[in-house]
């Protein structure tokens, strides 16, 4: 706010005091009730947890599908021969 006399000015022809406004603004922002506000949050951690059991999931099939790789990737070409020889052992029929 400017507290300046309109008597104290001392301006050239061409120039031209803008006064600021001294009303106050009638509009108010429109707030929250305590029930909208509660609801709201309410919201928020339902999509906080949501997000949570999304985050678990996919880390769970990240570690299925690593698992499945490891374990389909490391078969044994041979693995007749082995259990020929495991037969021939034990003399299973």
């Amino acid at each position: 706010k400017e507290y300046i006399d309109e008597n104290q000015l001392v301006l050239n022809q061409d120039e031209e005091y803008l006064h600021s406004s001294v009303e106050v603004s009638t509009i108010r922002p429109n707030r929250l009730t305590p029930n909208e506000i509660l609801c709201a949050r309410q919201v928020c951690l339902r999509e906080l947890q949501m997000w949570s059991i999304v985050h678990e999931i996919f880390i769970y099939l990240c570690f299925l599908s690593l698992l499945s790789i490891i374990v389909y990737s490391n078969q044994d070409e041979n693995v007749s021969f082995q259990v020929q020889h495991l037969r021939k052992t034990f003399h299973y029929r």
